[in-house]
């Protein structure tokens, strides 16, 4: 009798641990669904954009607005030579905080020939296609009656940077047209070679 009621006594034992270790196994698992996936971490002031983690500590990113470290990369085609350059440009003041949305209304209402390709905070990128020639050319011409030489700046403008003293009317009439229209060149060589062939 006494038997029995031991082996009674550690089976009842044995069902209570093991009952036990399920009823607190399923309810630990219970809580652990119920805990909330995101936890509010810190409000973005500046740009008024709450950020939040989850349990694996991956951030969430905030919005993509154009601050003032962002990088702006234009990529020029120029219509009158064919070339395409790009060119690094800082943020224009008037445009820090837009989002792509605010962007790309500002480029429909300033600049509707422009197309934006790609969007971040860190880097956009715009094709803008120029009705002027590249910065890498220059232009042989006339000032005050004598051979001039010019280079294209940014906006496409003739700067001076060099003359010649030779006046163009001692040239023949041919030379003097083309001078005139003004004669575009890639590089000093080739300056070299032109004005040779009009000072001998």
């Amino acid at each position: 009798m006494k038997r029995v009621s031991k082996v009674t006594f550690v089976t009842f034992a044995l069902l209570l641990l093991l009952i036990s270790f399920i009823y607190g196994y399923n309810v630990g698992d219970k809580k652990a669904i119920e805990k909330p996936q995101k936890e509010l971490t810190i409000k973005d002031a500046e740009n008024n954009v709450i950020g939040y983690k989850n349990d694996n500590n991956v951030g969430v990113e905030r919005e993509n607005v154009i601050g003032p470290n962002t990088v702006i990369e234009y990529i020029n085609y120029y219509k009158k030579c064919n070339d395409t350059l790009t060119q690094i440009a800082e943020p224009e003041e008037t445009i820090i905080n837009f989002n792509e949305k605010d962007y790309r209304k500002y480029l429909e209402t300033n600049h509707p020939n422009w197309q934006l390709l790609s969007f971040s905070s860190e880097r956009i990128i715009v094709k803008r296609e120029l009705d002027r020639y590249c910065p890498n050319h220059y232009i042989i011409g006339v000032k005050d009656n004598k051979i001039a030489i010019f280079k294209f700046n940014d906006m496409g403008e003739k700067v001076l940077i060099e003359m010649i003293n030779k006046s163009v009317s001692t040239l023949k009439e041919i030379d003097q047209e083309k001078l005139k229209k003004g004669i575009v060149v890639d590089s000093k060589e080739e300056i070299g070679d032109i004005l040779e062939n009009f000072i001998s």
